[in-house]
């Protein structure tokens, strides 16, 4: 039986109980992913967003808290509707049970409706969307803090303020207007209430909730309130929930905040407030999601395509375990379970019991919970791997794109033809759209 992993595997955002928010280049368009087409809101009975290869939003599902942008009469919409034109992503809470929701339009607009944060708890209904923001790239929201990177790359900010999360220097209140925050910023990354920007001069800041010293100013304790540069030179940021990996251009890896399980990988369990080097010529970190909310395995693949990996079963620093691989998805709770794509396009999936290739030439893999598996081919196979101990099950052919349900632990498809269906372990399919927005 599949353990559910709702918080720990929501859609599309979330890495390392992280939100990656990514800004690209000044002047142009809101970013289109085909992971940003079609998102399950599984709040009050279930939602569906579907983007179209025409920009259209389509929902259906439950509407009793206005979730579509729709007259609450209307509860549940059976078939989809025509919600808003010229759409590029929708943006909403996954962590909380707020229900606010936003639309970025291929323009820059950002449209919202739902049920709106005002002053302490109380909330406005907008059963309707209406206007909000203009000239945005990408929009993202973690624990109701939200923030948009405009296309200036400047980074604003509103919502739930408590820990300084918002960097804006005062604490306490919902903020319900956009502030402005950084300027110059390529790349946002939220986990824990703590916040870091990267920006396009390669300078990392930090700011919000510092325990363990999780934010890198050098402090142990006490929440930062306003931005504070950290690293410089940095090509790319991993954050868990308790501790924070960033590669710098020459490969450099470094880390701090939570060391409890050894995974600043410095032989120690000591915690860090500032950086420390862990090695040298890192191209990837990937991060072992463990139990409650931590992170107790790291993984990091050298430019020589070797493995590593460090934290937990006294494993302080690290030890090298295989060649030639691509890249790596983990997560953990008495057991690490493991997906590993090699430089032959191979996939295996391993864990305390052994390991077993699942699948030759792989395009796209996840984990469903613990113990369980998929796997797309570069032929468009796709194969679900129920139980490990079992062989794969071909479910559909013609796949451009697969998305994980997390509250039930089903597998949506995107073909290449555009249609939409919904698998599930039961063995069933079934069809939902027509026309889903490829890349």
């Amino acid at each position: 039986m599949i353990r559910k992993l709702k918080a720990m595997l929501a859609i599309a955002f979330l890495i390392g109980f992280a939100i990656i928010l990514e800004a690209c280049g000044k002047g142009e368009q809101p970013v289109r992913r085909v992971g940003e087409s079609v998102s399950f809101c599984d709040k009050k009975g279930g939602s569906w967003f579907v983007i179209d290869n025409k920009d259209q939003l389509w929902g259906w599902g439950s509407n009793k808290n206005g979730q579509l942008g729709l007259d609450r009469s209307l509860e549940k919409v059976e078939a989809p509707m025509l919600l808003m034109n010229d759409v590029a992503s929708v943006v909403y809470d996954t962590w909380t049970e707020s229900e606010e929701y936003y639309a970025l339009k291929t323009n820059g607009e950002v449209w919202r409706w739902g049920n709106i944060r005002g002053i302490g708890a109380n909330r406005t209904k907008l059963d309707k969307p209406e206007h909000f923001m203009d000239d945005v790239i990408s929009i993202q929201v973690y624990v109701d803090s939200w923030f948009a990177i405009k296309k200036d790359n400047s980074l604003w900010a509103w919502g739930l303020n408590d820990y300084h999360q918002l960097g804006t220097g005062e604490v306490g209140s919902p903020k319900r207007e956009p502030i402005r925050v950084l300027d110059n910023v390529k790349s946002l990354y939220v986990s824990g209430c703590a916040t870091f920007a990267l920006c396009k001069d390669a300078s990392l800041w930090a700011w919000g909730v510092n325990g363990y010293g999780m934010t890198g100013t050098g402090v142990a304790k006490g929440n930062v309130q306003t931005p504070k540069r950290v690293l410089d030179d940095v090509e790319s940021v991993t954050v868990g929930y308790d501790c924070v990996f960033a590669i710098q251009n020459d490969g450099d890896l470094y880390a701090w905040g939570s060391n409890e399980y050894g995974q600043l990988g410095d032989g120690t369990t000591t915690d860090k407030a500032r950086p420390h080097r862990i090695m040298d010529s890192v191209k990837s970190v990937v991060l072992g999601s463990g139990a409650y909310y931590t992170t107790d395995i790291v993984f990091a693949i050298k430019k020589d395509n070797t493995l590593y990996r460090w934290g937990s079963e006294n494993v302080s620093t690290p030890e090298k375990i295989q060649s030639e691989i691509d890249s790596i998805t983990s997560i953990s709770d008495d057991t690490c379970y493991t997906l590993t794509k090699k430089m032959d396009k191979s996939l295996w999936f391993s864990s305390d019991e052994g390991e077993k290739k699942l699948l030759n030439d792989v395009n796209q893999y996840g984990l469903l919970g613990f113990g369980a598996a998929y796997a797309l081919s570069n032929s468009g196979k796709l194969f679900a791997y129920w139980d490990w101990n079992e062989d794969g099950i071909e479910i559909a052919d013609d796949v451009a794109y697969v998305g994980v349900i997390s509250s039930t632990d089903e597998l949506y498809a995107i073909m290449n033809n555009g249609s939409l269906w919904l698998f599930s372990e039961k063995k069933t399919e079934k069809k939902l759209f027509d026309g889903v927005r490829l890349p």
